[in-house]
């Protein structure tokens, strides 16, 4: 219960995950090359504890999962505490991923082609764009600083991110929108 740091590297044949949720000083975690998960649901957080999951989580990072399509979360704030979210070579991965990240400053993403980019964000009730599919909308992320997108056909628009200072864009065909400033 006292760990702060966890990796989960090549576990192959796994097909879920524990409730890593309920380490409640659990900082940094790593999955990668988990190649049977499918699907990332409630038992990943372990809410039927009665504890709020990820506590004290900061930085998180999927790379090399191949199967992996769908991300369910709770809609709780989770991950209130996240700063670096980096999904890495997870190409199958369409559906999920936590919405409300208020203290997200580093997101990568690379070799996810099919991800859809508004499942990543949380729209502000005060905004005044229309939806529109497979663009960033502002304000989602006011406190992101970085952002790395990789290989992602279907993004088409990136809207105003007020606190950016580092973009990294390529591979995303269908991007033809960028916001000033």
């Amino acid at each position: 219960s006292n760990t702060k740091s966890l990796r989960l590297d090549n576990c192959t044949y796994c097909m879920s995950l524990p409730p890593l949720g309920q380490l409640p000083y659990l900082k940094d975690l790593k999955i990668e090359g988990m190649k049977g998960l499918m699907t990332l649901g409630s038992e990943f957080y372990g809410n039927e504890f009665g504890i709020e999951p990820f506590q004290s989580l900061k930085r998180l990072r999927f790379e090399d999962m191949p199967e992996w399509d769908e991300w369910l979360t709770l809609g709780v704030g989770e991950f209130r505490h996240l700063q670096v979210l980096r999904i890495i070579k997870c190409p199958k991965l369409i559906m999920g991923s936590p919405k409300h990240l208020p203290s997200l400053k580093e997101l990568e993403i690379r070799g996810c082609q099919r991800i859809v980019m508004e499942n990543l964000l949380e729209l502000d009730d005060h905004a005044q764009m229309a939806t529109h599919s497979n663009h960033i909308r502002q304000p989602p992320l006011c406190s992101l600083q970085e952002l790395e997108i990789e290989n992602i056909f279907d993004l088409e628009r990136i809207g105003n991110l007020t606190s950016l200072q580092k973009l990294k864009i390529s591979n995303c065909p269908n991007l033809v929108y960028l916001a000033e400033g």
